[in-house]
């Protein structure tokens, strides 16, 4: 299997749903800018968001796909009760949570951000409504992570990929309807959400039902024998779940810190995320979707030097893939915060407010990424604890650095602060898989991409600072469409020149696309072997 091919193809679809996704935050931008308003809705999210993560997001995929994979195998049936079990349960869960939560609206809006009621009455009372309103959109999307994982066990991709597509669309036609048809709009922020997510979760059924994978007995959840797998898929949660609640954690009190220290500022800061997440997430989630079954078909074969070539070309692709976009983040922040939501009530103030966490966020790119994949690593051998420490540690460290910068950076200093975190977990989970044997770098491969990468970088930069910093960013709002254009063609020959160079360097994709399609077949091959046995036994 030619991983590469796989990786453009899953990267495509993804690209579709960050390229919806960056719409609807330019949508929010040009409608509502950075002010009372838009804090007010970023604040009210925070609870909603850190219920879906603690449920859909990696904590439970890790946990629930593998025994749903393991239960397909033996009996397809089982599988669909286990899976409806799950929807039943979790459900079940966060509806308990959701209605605490509104019962409680108030005393965790005035936790979240005790400076918005003292700045504002309205803003905090607003604050208060669109939580209540939001919080049936975690309970609609962790639905949708189970039916998506019943989906990808049957290896339908295509489907879970692309949903969350149907989300940002609905979410974009309910507030360009409202916004034309009402006096406060800012309103319909959280019902829009609430509605993305129902179109997104019945996206799923019509191929749940063509591929057979439709969860059943959902209600037997709730009975005293419930399936036993749905204990399981809470044990194993428990570290992720513990990583997540951290993060989440300094999230708030982040969103704490920066509240108290002037109005749009929280705004400013979540849409410096956006832009980060598009990309991160880009390749994040599209490598990570392909380099953990690889992984783990690897190690369960026992292809130690399969494993170690499939990290080798993760890791690659992430350095190679993030060395420029770091360096457009750091170099230029002004070009892609002014190109994606300099319209509408969304002013040149905002935009220097939103590039200063943007500049910060860049050195901290790669390590990112490069935390991601190589706890993917980890998770392939079953290793659920370390990336776990790894992280806590970090989080401590991130958080003192944050506070360190915040004086002299200003809201950036938190952006930083998570650069510095970021690389110190990347390096803390190399040195574990070094130790464990699993995995360690090449010197003299890695000397010579990291020499290669650095070159090509250097003269890119060089040539996108000289083009692009004669540009006035911020002033070309009279033309946006140009301003569009000017911005596409610069990164364009920005990559191109990057990638021309590194070609001209010698580097080959070629030799990449080889040597992991080699370690994914040889994993293939002996895994296959390994079970024969077994499966002839049974």
């Amino acid at each position: 299997m030619d991983l590469t091919n796989v990786l453009l193809k899953v990267g495509g679809v993804t690209l579709v749903t960050r390229l919806t996704s960056l719409l609807r935050d330019i949508l929010i931008a040009s409608v509502y800018g950075a002010n009372q308003s838009t804090d007010a809705f970023y604040i009210s999210t925070r609870v909603p968001n850190m219920l879906r993560r603690a449920s859909s997001d990696g904590a439970f995929n890790q946990a629930f796909l593998p025994l749903l994979t393991q239960y397909d195998v033996s009996d397809p049936e089982d599988a669909r009760r286990f899976a409806g079990c799950t929807v039943g349960a979790m459900t079940a869960a966060l509806c308990c949570a959701a209605v605490a939560c509104g019962l409680c609206a108030s005393w965790v809006t005035g936790a979240i951000s005790p400076d918005l009621a003292r700045a504002s009455v309205c803003s905090f009372g607003r604050a208060v409504y669109m939580l209540r309103a939001a919080l049936p959109y975690s309970v609609a999307t962790s639905i949708g992570s189970v039916l998506a994982g019943a989906l990808n066990a049957h290896r339908c991709y295509a489907v879970p990929a692309f949903a969350p597509t149907l989300l940002n669309v609905t979410f974009a036609a309910v507030v360009t309807v409202v916004t034309a048809t009402t006096r406060a709009p800012i309103y319909s922020l959280p019902w829009a959400l609430v509605l993305g997510s129902a179109a997104q979760c019945a996206a799923y059924y019509p191929a749940l039902r063509s591929t057979r994978a439709m969860p059943t007995d959902t209600w037997s959840a709730f009975l005293p024998g419930a399936h036993a797998g749905v204990r399981r898929v809470l044990r194993r949660m428990i570290p992720g779940l513990v990583t997540m609640a951290a993060i989440q954690a300094v999230l708030l009190i982040n969103t704490n810190r920066v509240s108290s220290m002037g109005e749009g500022l929280v705004s400013s800061l979540c849409y410096a995320d956006k832009l980060l997440e598009f990309s991160t997430g880009l390749y994040g989630g599209s490598l990570g979707s392909i380099l953990l079954p690889s992984l783990s078909r690897s190690w369960a074969s026992g292809d130690c030097a399969g494993y170690a070539t499939l990290m080798d070309w993760g890791l690659s692709i992430v350095a190679l893939a993030s060395a420029p976009l770091a360096l457009l983040f750091t170099l230029l922040p002004e070009l892609p915060t002014a190109s994606s939501f300099h319209y509408g009530r969304f002013d040149a103030h905002t935009v220097k407010m939103v590039a200063r966490p943007l500049a910060a966020y860049g050195p901290g790119m790669l390590g990112m990424l490069l935390s991601r994949t190589l706890s993917q690593g980890l998770y392939a051998r079953h290793d659920v604890s370390t990336p776990v420490l790894a992280s806590l540690l970090c989080i401590l460290l991130s958080q003192y650095a944050g506070r360190l910068m915040l004086l002299p950076m200003g809201h950036a200093g938190l952006a930083m602060g998570s650069s510095i975190g970021a690389m110190l977990n990347a390096a803390l989970l190399l040195r574990s898989l070094s130790s464990q044997g699993a995995y360690a770098i090449t010197p003299r491969h890695w000397a010579s991409l990291c020499a290669r990468i650095s070159a090509s970088a250097a003269v890119a930069g060089t040539i996108l600072s000289a083009i692009a910093r004669s540009v006035d960013w911020v002033g070309m709002s009279v033309r946006p469409m140009h301003r569009v254009c000017l911005a596409a063609s610069v990164i364009a020959a920005f990559v191109s020149a990057y990638a021309v160079i590194l070609w001209g360097m010698g580097l080959r994709m070629q030799g990449m696309r080889e040597a992991s399609c080699a370690a994914s077949n040889s994993s293939v091959e002996q895994y296959n072997s390994h079970c024969a046995p077994s499966k002839s036994e049974r």
